[in-house]
């Protein structure tokens, strides 16, 4: 019963790191159309975010990360809480990690250990390659094609703009769904293990989301004028890009025909990739340079680090005969708190 009430905290953590670190990344890209005000942001945040861990996609991803050794309740939330962590030593260096890379980093080396599995799966690894190089072909290719809806069409930029506006709304939408599906499918595996139903964990997100809801709200804005300098069909082709890239590649169909393993996808990776995108096509950098380096260095440490993380935590447990698990469980609590102060905003 300890062990699924502490994993239960343990993925409510991961929701607010998610709903605070990874989706404003993703919201700020057509909030400031005014396509949603602030109600129906939240409230279309709640229904479609954590609407998401209900539909069979969700479960297929999730259960897909999972290895075939058993993982027991206990054992899952040591997985999160690596996982978390690694974000968190990542943050404070300036990177922008992914917390669903570092779950799959974390399940890689708990596999390890359970198994002496060598060597390491880097399947998941070329699915994130290939993630990265269709949003950047996607999102150049639909920046072409709205600048010339745009600039080149004869349409006045008033009525472009009027009717972009439902189009933004929907985006944001299929956005937001896209995002619960791929950070979804964290929250159904570690579900899957620990005997919590995934209604149950779905309440629990809606109700955070809605929590958390202004501060989302001002997070994502923030993005939007520090990180972002984009034309309306910029941004667009950037979201439209994104979201098809996360529904597509969390497909295990999709996936399967690639002879790729579905995996959940670095968000804010595939966000800096296809602004890089958007930027050939300019001719001038829609986002810092660094921005992307520090995005791809995340991407592929986070899984990396957590790896390690569980790796060593997991190989002293085994060799004391699970001895020393409360004193592993002390130490990741204490190292959690510790680079929590040193957070950025």
């Amino acid at each position: 019963m300890l062990s699924i009430s502490g994993i239960l905290v343990v993925m409510i953590a991961v929701i607010v790191w998610s709903a605070l670190k990874e989706f404003p990344a993703a919201a700020g890209l057509l909030l400031p159309t005014g396509a949603m005000g602030r109600t129906p942001f939240i409230l279309f945040s709640v229904i479609l975010g954590a609407g998401a861990l209900l539909i069979p996609i969700t479960a297929q991803l999730g259960a897909g990360l999972l290895p075939a050794t058993e993982i027991e309740a206990r054992q899952m939330m040591l997985i999160l809480m690596a996982s978390l962590l690694a974000v968190l030593i990542l943050d404070r260096f300036a990177l922008i990690p992914s917390v669903c890379t570092a779950f799959v980093g974390a399940l890689e080396g708990y596999k390890l250990v359970a198994t002496d599995d060598l060597p390491l799966n880097a399947a998941p690894v070329l699915t994130w390659v290939a993630s990265l190089a269709a949003v950047f072909l996607l999102a150049l290719l639909l920046e072409y094609a709205l600048k010339a809806l745009f600039v080149k069409s004869g349409i006045h930029i008033i009525t472009l703009s009027y009717w972009m506006r439902p189009v933004a709304a929907a985006g944001m939408c299929l956005g937001i769904a896209a995002i619960g599906i791929n950070n979804g499918a964290v929250l159904h595996a570690a579900a899957g293990t620990s005997g919590i139903g995934v209604p149950v964990v779905a309440a629990v997100s809606a109700v955070m989301t809605a929590v958390l809801g202004n501060a989302l709200l001002q997070r994502s804005y923030a993005k939007a004028d520090l990180d972002y300098e984009l034309s309306l069909h910029s941004a667009a082709s950037v979201s439209l890009a994104v979201t098809a890239v996360l529904l597509c590649f969390s497909s295990r169909q999709f996936c399967g025909m690639l002879h790729l393993p579905a995996s959940p996808l670095g968000v804010q990776a595939l966000i800096a990739v296809a602004l890089l995108g958007v930027s050939v096509s300019r001719k001038s950098f829609a986002v810092e340079p660094s921005a992307v380096g520090k995005s791809l260095a995340g991407l592929i440490l986070s899984p990396a680090l957590a790896l390690i993380i569980v790796y060593f935590s997991f190989s002293l447990i085994r060799r004391s005969d699970n001895d020393s698990y409360p004193i592993v469980l002390l130490l990741f609590l204490l190292l959690l708190l510790g680079f929590l102060p040193g957070q950025k905003k």
